[in-house]
């Protein structure tokens, strides 16, 4: 979370911290942190509940890998954005930062690997 959010070096930074993402004040604090959140239950991790909100408590929670897929920005591209997706010529990362999705997933896309309708 923190380096997605704070570290420009980190490879997923620009999902994140570069797109405005940010992370509670409170929760610069480990402890605030721990108080609002708890631990993990076995097999989940954090998860933003609004994927353009914060890291902060009243947007947060503890997700499997399997909601958190379902609740990504990939999983809500539409029709359209798919449609032009595949008929933008720019570079595959100025796309991706665009759409707030990985580059690999643009490129599934304009190779038709994914399917129009979500």
């Amino acid at each position: 979370m923190r380096g997605r959010c704070n570290n420009p070096n980190d490879l997923r930074y620009a999902l994140y911290g570069g797109r405005g993402i940010t992370i509670c004040e409170r929760w610069n604090s480990f402890e605030n942190f721990y108080a609002d959140m708890g631990d993990p239950p076995e097999g989940r991790s954090i998860d933003r509940v609004n994927n353009e909100g914060n890291y902060e408590p009243s947007n947060c929670r503890w997700a499997t890998q399997r909601e958190q897929v379902h609740n990504s920005r990939s999983t809500k591209l539409t029709d359209a954005d798919v449609t032009a997706i595949r008929s933008d010529l720019r570079p595959l990362k100025v796309i991706a930062a665009e759409y707030g999705v990985g580059h690999t997933y643009i490129c599934s896309i304009r190779n038709g690997k994914k399917r129009t309708s979500i």
